[in-house]
C-alpha cells in the first residue's frame, strides 16, 4: 500500500526513451511528493517537459556546482536515474553522497523478459546485491516464493523506434543545449542507422541458414560450450571489466578453448541481438580461430534466434558479465564468467580458472541458484516493462509503490 510523504523530493535525471519516468513522478505528486526533473539534451526534453522540469544549457564543468546547488536549495531527498556511470549521473551520485540523499538505479532487469530492476547506489559492479551464498540463503528464509512465469510483454518497435527519436533529435542539441556530451559511450545515431540497417538486411538474407543451424542445435547432435558476446559500449564492459574492447576476451577464450578444450567439442560464438553490426565480427572472430587452427570448429551466430535454445543443450556458457549467465544458470547451465558479476558466487559458478572449465565445469546447485533468483526477484525487481501496456502501468505502480515506503533493495 502506498503512503503519502510531502517531505519526500524525488529529482529524476535521465531515463529510458518512454514515458515511465514521467508517469512515475505523476503518481509520486498525487500521493503528496514533491518531483523534479533536469533535462540535459533534447531527447530528455522530448520525454518530460513542462511543469516541474528544468533544462541544464551549461558546460559539464558546470555541472557539478549546478547539481550541488539544487540539491541542497531544493532539499532533494531521492535521485532517480538510469546509468549510473554516465558522467553526468557520476558527479549527481558524489555529490548526492555527500549530502545523504538516497540514489536509486533503475533499468532493464537482471532477470528477463518482463522485470525492471530497482537498486540503491548502483547496479552490476557498484550492485549491494550480497555476494556470499549464506547470506543469500539466509535472507531467502524469510521471503515467500515468487512467480517467475511470464506476466507481461514489452514492445521491440516501441523501444527501437523511440530510440531513434531520442538519438536522432540530439543531432540537433546544439541549438537548444549547446553543450551537451554524451556519456553513454553509444556510436553516433547516424552511423549506427546506417551499420544496423546493413546487418538487418544480412540477417534477412541469411535467416534460412541461421534456422536450420538452430535446428541442428535443438536436434542435440553437436557438443558446445557456449560464449554470449555483449555490446562494446556497454559499461558493463566499459566500467565494470578489464578488458578495453571485445576483441581482447574473444581472443583469450579462444586461445583458451584451442589449448584445452577437445576437438569433438565445439565453440558457438552469439552475437548480441542489439549489435549494431558497426565490428565486422565474423571475419575478426575467423581470423583469431585461424591463429590457433581451430577455425573449423568455431561458429559465430548472429541473430534468427533466442539464447535459451542455445543454452538449453550447451555444455557451459562463458560470458565476460552479461545477464546471460543469470539465464543460464536457470537453466541448469554452468557458468564461467571473466569479470566482476552479480551472480558470480561462490556456490553458483564456476570459480576456477577458464583453462580448466572446458573439461572442470560442474553444474550450477539448483537450491542456491533458486534462493538467489527469488531474492533477486522480490528485493532488487519490481514486475514490468518500460515500454508497452499493461506492464508499463503496473511497472509504474510498483516502482512508486516501492519509492514511497522505502523499499529498495534488503
Amino acid at each position: 500500500m502506498i503512503k503519502s510523504n510531502n517531505k519526500l523530493h524525488f529529482l529524476f535525471l535521465q531515463g529510458m526513451s518512454s514515458a515511465f519516468f514521467r508517469r512515475v513522478g505523476k503518481k509520486l505528486e498525487k500521493n503528496n511528493c514533491r518531483v523534479s526533473r533536469i533535462n540535459l539534451c533534447i531527447g530528455d526534453w522530448i520525454f518530460w517537459n513542462g511543469k516541474d522540469s528544468y533544462n541544464f544549457r551549461g558546460k559539464i564543468s558546470d555541472w557539478k556546482e549546478f547539481i550541488e546547488n539544487f540539491l541542497n536549495t531544493n532539499k532533494v531527498t531521492h535521485i532517480i536515474l538510469v546509468g549510473e556511470q554516465r558522467k553526468y549521473h557520476n558527479t549527481a551520485i558524489q555529490s548526492a553522497k555527500k549530502i545523504g540523499v538516497n540514489i536509486i538505479v533503475t533499468d532493464f532487469g537482471y532477470l528477463r523478459p518482463d522485470w525492471i530492476a530497482m537498486e540503491r547506489d548502483g547496479m552490476n559492479g557498484t550492485s549491494l546485491i550480497p555476494q556470499n551464498i549464506n547470506d543469500i540463503l539466509s535472507i531467502n528464509k524469510n521471503l515467500p516464493e515468487t512467480d517467475l512465469c511470464t506476466t507481461y510483454s514489452d514492445s521491440e518497435f516501441n523501444m527501437i523506434s523511440r530510440d531513434v527519436v531520442y538519438s536522432f533529435s540530439n543531432l540537433i542539441d546544439f541549438i537548444f543545449f549547446p553543450h551537451y556530451i554524451r556519456s553513454d559511450n553509444r556510436p553516433n545515431p547516424a552511423k549506427g542507422f546506417f551499420f544496423s540497417l546493413i546487418k538487418w538486411i544480412k540477417l534477412l538474407y541469411y535467416y534460412n541458414k541461421t534456422k536450420r543451424f538452430t535446428n541442428y542445435i535443438e536436434s542435440g547432435n553437436l557438443n558446445f560450450f557456449l560464449y554470449a558476446m555483449q555490446l562494446e559500449h556497454d559499461f558493463q564492459i566499459v566500467k565494470y571489466s578489464q578488458y578495453d574492447n571485445l576483441i581482447e576476451p574473444l581472443k583469450e577464450i579462444i586461445e583458451s578453448y584451442a589449448k584445452n578444450c577437445s576437438r569433438d567439442v565445439s565453440l558457438i560464438i552469439k552475437n548480441h541481438p542489439c549489435d549494431l553490426g558497426i565490428r565486422k565480427w565474423e571475419k575478426i572472430i575467423k581470423k583469431i580461430a585461424k591463429e590457433y587452427n581451430v577455425e573449423n570448429f568455431i561458429y559465430f551466430v548472429d541473430g534468427g534466434t533466442s539464447l535459451d535454445k542455445f543454452l538449453k543443450h550447451s555444455k557451459g556458457l562463458i560470458t565476460v558479465n552479461s545477464t546471460s549467465g543469470l539465464r543460464a544458470l536457470q537453466l541448469d547451465c554452468p557458468v564461467k564468467t571473466l569479470s566482476q558479476a552479480v551472480y558470480n558466487i561462490n556456490g553458483m559458478t564456476y570459480q576456477g580458472k577458464l583453462d580448466d572449465f572446458w573439461k572442470n565445469m560442474t553444474k550450477p546447485l539448483s537450491k542456491n541458484i533458486d534462493a538467489f533468483i527469488n531474492v533477486l526477484a522480490l528485493k532488487y525487481h519490481i514486475r514490468g516493462v518500460f515500454f508497452k501496456e499493461p506492464g508499463m502501468s503496473n511497472g509504474i505502480y510498483e516502482f512508486t509503490n516501492k519509492l514511497i515506503n522505502d523499499d529498495v533493495g534488503i
